[in-house]
Parts: C-alpha cells; sequence; structure tokens
C-alpha cells in the first residue's frame, strides 16, 4: 500500500529510490518518473525463488544499484549504473583498542551462515564462542537439529537476540568475529560493523567478503575447501584454515580495521554514492 501511494503521486518527485522491494518493478513501469532499484539480497538462482528471477529478468532494463560488485555474478543482465556499498555509522560504533579473549559470532541463524563451523573453531581452540543471532521461524526447527545441541553454556554461550548499544559491546569486547557463510552474500555489513570497533574477521572467501575485508591487515579471508583457490595468506581450507586464523589474530592491528571502515564504509561515503547516482540518471552536471 506505501508504494501503490508513492506512484499514485509520482509526479510530485524528481527520481524514486526502491530498496528492496520487488513490487515497484512492476509500478515503475507505468510512471514518467525516473526510478532506480537498490535489491540487497542475492541474485543468485540458488537463493532467489524463480519468481523473483523472472520478475528481474522482466524488468532488467530498469536502472539498478549493487550493494558490491560480487552481487553482479548473476549473469541476469541488469542494467547497472553503479555500485553503492551499504555505511557504517562510525561514530555509533566507537573503537575499543583492547580485545576480549572470546570469537564473536552474530547474525541470523540459518546454515548458510555456518555457526556449526564456529562451534567447531571453538571447540578445536577451546575457546569461548558466543553466538548473538535471531532466530527465524522457518529456521526453528534447523536450530533445534544442528545447533543447539552443540551449545553447552559454557564453552559455547546462546545470547539470543541483541540490538543497539548491546550489540556494539559484543563487537568491541571480542577478540574476533567470525563469519563462515556458505552462500554469495552481496554485503556482510557484520564484517563492517565489527572491523569499525576495532575487532577483525575471519570469514569464508564468498559473495563480498574479499571486498570488506582485507587479508592479512583487517582480519584473514579462508576458502571453505581444499584445494584453496585464492591468494590468501592462510592457506589451509575450511575449518583447519578458521582455525590457523585464528591462532594468527594477534597480527592484525585493531587500529587498522577500524581506519578500514572509516576509509571505505562510512555512511558519509554511501550517502555521496547515492547522490552522484541520482545524479547521473536526473543527468545533473
Amino acid at each position: 500500500l506505501h508504494y501503490i501511494e508513492c506512484f499514485d503521486r509520482a509526479g510530485e518527485f524528481d527520481i524514486i529510490h526502491n530498496h528492496a522491494q520487488y513490487y515497484a518493478m512492476f509500478l515503475a513501469h507505468l510512471v514518467k518518473t525516473p526510478v532506480v532499484h537498490t535489491v540487497h539480497g542475492s541474485y543468485s538462482s540458488e537463493y532467489t525463488p524463480e519468481e523473483k528471477i523472472h520478475t528481474l529478468q522482466r524488468f532488467k532494463d530498469h536502472k539498478f544499484v549493487s550493494i558490491s560488485n560480487s552481487q553482479r555474478e548473476d549473469l541476469l543482465g541488469l542494467n547497472y549504473v553503479a555500485t553503492v556499498y551499504n555505511g557504517v555509522d562510525t561514530l555509533k560504533f566507537g573503537f575499543s583498542e583492547k580485545p576480549g579473549n572470546y570469537i564473536l559470532w552474530i547474525g541470523r541463524i540459518t546454515s548458510k551462515k555456518g555457526p556449526v563451523e564456529a562451534i567447531k573453531v571453538a571447540r578445536e581452540l577451546d575457546m569461548e564462542l558466543k553466538i548473538v543471532a535471531t532466530i527465524d521461524p522457518v529456521e526453528q526447527a534447523y536450530f533445534d537439529k544442528e545447533v543447539k545441541p552443540l551449545i553447552d553454556g559454557e564453552l559455547v554461550k546462546f545470547d539470543g537476540e541483541v540490538k543497539g548499544d548491546n550489540k556494539i559491546d559484543y563487537y568491541k569486547n571480542a577478540l574476533l568475529t567470525i563469519y563462515p557463510i556458505h552462500w554469495n552474500e552481496p554485503f556482510g555489513l557484520v564484517m563492517a560493523e565489527s572491523m569499525c570497533c576495532g575487532t577483525p574477521v575471519v570469514a569464508y572467501n564468498q559473495g563480498s567478503v574479499p571486498e570488506i575485508i582485507k587479508d592479512g591487515k583487517t582480519g584473514f579471508i579462508v576458502d571453505s575447501q581444499g584445494p584453496g583457490t585464492g591468494n590468501f595468506v592462510i592457506k589451509e581450507t575450511g575449518v583447519e584454515g578458521l582455525v590457523e586464523a585464528v591462532k594468527r589474530i594477534g597480527e592484525i592491528r585493531r587500529v587498522d580495521c577500524r581506519a578500514h571502515v572509516q576509509n571505505n564504509f562510512p555512511i558519509e561515503r554511501m550517502v555521496d554514492g547515492y547522490e552522484a547516482v541520482y545524479k547521473k540518471i536526473l543527468d545533473i552536471r
């Protein structure tokens, strides 16, 4: 209903920026006001329902903004006008130079984000792991069967969903954030938020990871399976590679993590990027 209201009044606006909703693609076809789409999910047929793939193909000549260059590897031939990375409020995500002694896994419980691998790493190293997560109803069965039995409340702790400053405290006080994803995530905001607090990230080489982490400088990138294909600092792959990366996390300077986000992923840069998109579409010089 919000979208119908917006497009009914399209003549009042210079441009309409659609974030994440496919409904607007159908309505954009019916108005003269320029429309640009940022779709925040994956375009891969493995993760995107068939009807959404058909919608994207039907409206592929519309103007699209990607949130990482890896997101463009979809073979759908969408008309991209720019890549604009998501931004972090660097003033809100305060810096901590002194690390804690636990591993942090934070996000939404799903197999493709690798919570089980994170637990395996913690057990291998006998290090405390804090899992901070939401559980969607569709993922409850996976959590109950695959994750919950591995939570002992001592080495592996499940702290549920946290928000606001509490989430920031988890980042700031962690030794590292582990991110063993198994899908081509278009932009892992968790990585940028963690590094903004000074906490390095260890992640699998999937999706946008090489665009967000500076390997050997703000964390380590690990190939999820062998033989390794990337030219990364850590040569071991899979869980063994994650374990090696955690052992070497002391090589990463937390101040470098913070600076990397300030230079590449601040909100101000995201705003500048979208303003440049609007000017390009409206042909404002």
